[in-house]
Formats: C-alpha cells, structure tokens, sequence
C-alpha cells in the first residue's frame, strides 16, 4: 500500500529523487553511469518516491524499466545507446529539445543558448565538457536540481525562495521536458534496436505526465514533428555541467 507525503517539502525530495534517476537514465552510459544505475539504492529511492507520490504508473513504469537495465550489461547498454541515439544530435529518436517542434526560421544554437541562461538564472553555471544544454539527461538533471533546492528551502523556512523554484520548475517543465519528451518517448520502439530505452522512455513519459498532471502543467503532443535540417551547422561545443552546489540565496 502507498504512503501518500503531504509535506511539501518531503514532496519536492521525491520528485527529485524521480528527476535524478531519468536523467542516469539518458546520460551516456559511461562508467559512472553505469555505477550508480548498478547500485539499488537509486532504484529502490524512486520506486519509493514515485508510490509516496501516488504516482502509480510511475512506479510501474520504474519497475520495468529496472527489469530491463538488470537484464542487460554496461557493453549491452552502451550498443544500444550509440544504434538509438548515434554520435549526432540527428538521431531517429533525437535526445535534445531543439531537435523537436522548432519553428523554421529559428536557430537551434540560439535556442540552446536560452536554456543555459535559464540554467544561469537560477544559480547553475554552463561550461566546457558534457552534454549540451539542451540534452534530455542535462534537462532531468536540472529539474532535479531545483526540486531539491526547493525542498532545501522549504526545511529552512525561507517560502519566497521555495516558490521561485516551484515556479521555474513548471516554467522549465512546460516549456521544455514536457514538450517534447511524450513524443520522444512514442519514437523509440520505431527508432531501431533500441533495447532497454524503450522502457527508459516509457518511465519518462509516465514520470512527465504525472508531474505535469500534478503541478498543472500542460505536457507536449506524441505527434511533436522533429526539426527540420537546416543549413545552420551545429555546434556541439555548447554543453552544460550542472556539478555546483545549490545557490541558497534568494
């Protein structure tokens, strides 16, 4: 039987946990990766997280997502990351925001520079290394971020700074994770021999549309079209590391 949390701050601590383990999901599975999805502790956080939530087809999804992480190795998994998702941001299943729904006419770069300011704005630095800003595992990662400061600042009794993330939260949500990854999710079982992504998308889809369920944002369409090719060149050497500390200060 499911707890359900009132509190809301124990309430911010379980969606972040959730938030952490999508974004393990869609890194590249490096060693590190891989580590921390071998160990338990993640996964028995967020099964228990997602029924404290009452977020039940979360909990499933996990579930069975965990199923098919456990019945394939790191080398497994990796093949499985690089025939999906490739080297380029012009996958069948592209693992970046820009890729999908963006108007003709506007520059992916520029867009992908946005999401860094907004990363910026609420005290996460971009820099040299890692994925892009727009990458759906730096996304996950900075969501889980601002749950967890929101929580830091609901335990310490400081409610503005706890409402400016709760806020930035269903901003970055609606206009970002949300938008995009129900049709993400929907693309992988025809993106090729990708494997146990299939179930990783069908967590996120899951995990996203409860949280957009629950906080009141609208998620994305499944038919979201992916970006056209364009004669701009991309630029892989915008990327977002999101290794600091939580800013505390209002």
């Amino acid at each position: 039987m499911n707890t359900s949390i009132q509190k809301p701050e124990e309430r911010a601590v379980a969606r972040g946990i959730l938030w952490k383990l999508a974004a393990e999901l869609f890194h590249y599975p490096s060693k590190d990766a891989m580590h921390t999805l071998s160990d338990d502790s993640l996964w028995n956080a967020a099964l228990v997280a997602a029924g404290n939530l009452n977020y039940d087809e979360t909990r499933r999804k996990a579930a069975e997502a965990r199923v098919e992480f456990k019945l394939n190795d790191a080398r497994s998994i990796e093949h499985h990351y690089i025939n999906t998702f490739g080297h380029s941001v012009r996958a069948a299943a592209p693992l970046y925001d820009t890729e999908w729904g963006i108007q003709e006419g506007l520059l992916a770069p520029h867009m992908i520079a946005d999401v860094a300011a907004f990363y910026r704005a609420h005290g996460v630095e971009t820099g040299p290394g890692g994925e892009r800003a727009d990458h759906l595992a730096v996304e996950c990662e900075f969501l889980h971020f601002l749950a967890f400061k929101e929580a830091h600042a609901l335990t310490t009794d400081r409610p503005p700074l706890a409402e400016t993330c709760a806020d930035a939260t269903k901003k970055f949500l609606a206009e970002h994770v949300a938008r995009f990854a129900p049709a993400f999710a929907r693309k992988l079982p025809s993106a090729g021999n990708a494997g146990p992504y299939v179930a990783f998308g069908e967590f996120l889809r899951a995990f996203v549309l409860a949280e957009c369920q629950s906080l009141g944002v609208r998620s994305g369409e499944e038919e979201l079209p992916q970006r056209a090719l364009s004669f701009e060149d991309e630029n892989p050497c915008i990327s977002c590391s999101l290794n600091k500390e939580p800013d505390t200060h209002p």
